[in-house]
């Protein structure tokens, strides 16, 4: 269906937001309008009413970009999507930006006609942004070091969750000493059981966490190890671990954990529902049926003491004065 240019107004409003990512019709990106582009059109009324069958290209700001365009992106935490036919589609999130982008980075990169130093630009560019979204979009603690057990870098939850522990001290070097340690320890083990190890998950006991330890290659030479933590406690991994051992089924060993975190967040929360649901960012009546369902009362002996009573605010009150006495008519 045509549409006139003011339509594409409408999705700046609608999401707050100075850019939109274009696509086609199969969701592949070709670029992003920003509204600086847009507002010179509509201010031709000629122009801003004639009809369209697609957003016009050369309103795009189209690959390959520029570091300074991405490092613009590298800010957004989502982003609102509409098609080259003005149709809106879902946005995308900071990963799925960064995953089309690099796509359509990566094609342009091999496009002749491009001098050394604007690829050189691009590739530096690109790889900036690919290290701020690595670092911004993932919620867990990352840590990546060289062969050697030096620091390539590590995010603001790394910083928070492990380096701040007491078993660092708040030292990067006794950071990278452990690390350096614990994956020559595991690759050890892990290379009797298999002679081809790509990826790597434990339970570090010191730290209390889930740990991921995968493989940085570049150009087909390892080149270091990529760190992932995520918290867990004991009690849910050694159930899990019984389950596995005893070789119960999948339902029931996500059953399992599912029933150790909703116990865990009501244990931090003084057992007040609708604070643990805030939590586990669900609603408080969806963890009510889950625990409902999990049988969280018979099984772990859990007894709802009642919500967290709710301080009232005291009004103050004045002195009351003396009102006077209306006199009885006699009779």
């Amino acid at each position: 269906m045509p549409f006139a240019l003011t339509r594409i107004l409408s999705f700046f409003y609608q999401h707050n937001s100075s850019l939109l990512a274009i696509t086609d019709d199969r969701d592949e990106l070709q670029g992003f309008l920003s509204r600086d582009r847009l507002d010179p059109v509509l201010a031709d009324l000629e122009r801003a009413r004639a009809l369209h069958e697609r957003i016009p290209r050369q309103l795009l700001l189209r690959p390959p970009f520029a570091a300074a365009f991405l490092s613009r992106l590298s800010n957004f935490s989502e982003i609102p999507v509409v098609t080259e036919a003005a149709e809106g589609r879902e946005p995308w999130d900071q990963l799925k930006l960064f995953e089309q982008v690099t796509r359509s980075q990566k094609q342009d990169h091999q496009e002749p006609g491009l001098s050394p130093e604007k690829s050189a630009e691009l590739r530096e560019g690109h790889d900036q942004f690919l290290t701020r979204t690595i670092l911004s979009g993932f919620p867990d603690a990352l840590f990546a070091a060289r062969l050697d057990g030096s620091t390539l870098f590590f995010n603001q939850a790394f910083d928070d969750r492990v380096i701040g522990q007491v078993l660092f001290k708040k030292s990067l070097r006794l950071v990278e000493e452990y690390f350096r340690e614990l994956t020559r320890e595991e690759l050890a083990r892990a290379y009797e059981r298999s002679p081809r190890v790509e990826k790597l998950e434990i339970y570090a006991d010191e730290l209390g966490m889930l740990l991921q330890i995968s493989q940085l290659v570049e150009k087909d030479h390892l080149i270091g190890y990529l760190y992932i933590l995520r918290p867990m406690d004991r009690e849910a991994l050694a159930g899990t671990l019984e389950l596995f051992y005893r070789k119960k089924g999948l339902e029931t060993m996500l059953d399992e954990m599912e029933s150790s975190r909703i116990l865990s967040a009501l244990r931090g929360n003084e057992n007040n529902i609708s604070h643990a649901a805030t939590e586990l960012k669900i609603k408080r009546t969806t963890l009510q049926n889950k625990m409902k369902r999990l049988n969280l009362a018979e099984k772990y002996g859990y007894k709802q003491t009642g919500p967290v009573p709710r301080k009232k605010k005291t009004q103050r009150k004045g002195p009351v004065k003396n009102r006077p006495q209306r006199k009885k008519n006699k009779a």
